[in-house]
């Protein structure tokens, strides 16, 4: 996953990767930061198809961890609360589980 904020989306980098975007090479997906109310645009490394069917699979109640399998913690954390990393790590410490990103969900 590939973040940007507001302010940066005049940069090159942002705008070759909504070009990878449009050819549905990648999903894009803009949140509110529920700890900050800042807004982030994040870039993912999944095909439109894929991402599309694994949101239609949420809106029909899906857990995430199912619905959205071939994603990380942080990038499924993004989803539901547009929380980035960064602000996660700042706001709360690198109190993350051992077994964080181990555990395959399939």
């Amino acid at each position: 996953m590939i973040v940007f904020a507001e302010d940066q989306i005049d940069t090159p980098e942002f705008k070759n990767l909504v070009d990878e975007a449009m050819f549905g090479n990648m999903s894009v997906l803009a949140r509110r930061s529920m700890l900050t109310g800042k807004e982030h645009i994040a870039f993912f490394n999944v095909d439109s198809y894929t991402w599309t069917n694994a949101m239609q699979l949420r809106k029909k109640g899906a857990l995430i961890q199912d619905s959205h399998h071939f994603l990380d913690v942080d990038e499924r954390e993004f989803i539901i609360s547009g929380i980035t990393p960064e602000e996660w790590e700042s706001s709360f410490g690198g109190n993350e589980h051992p077994l964080a990103g181990q555990i395959p969900y399939n």
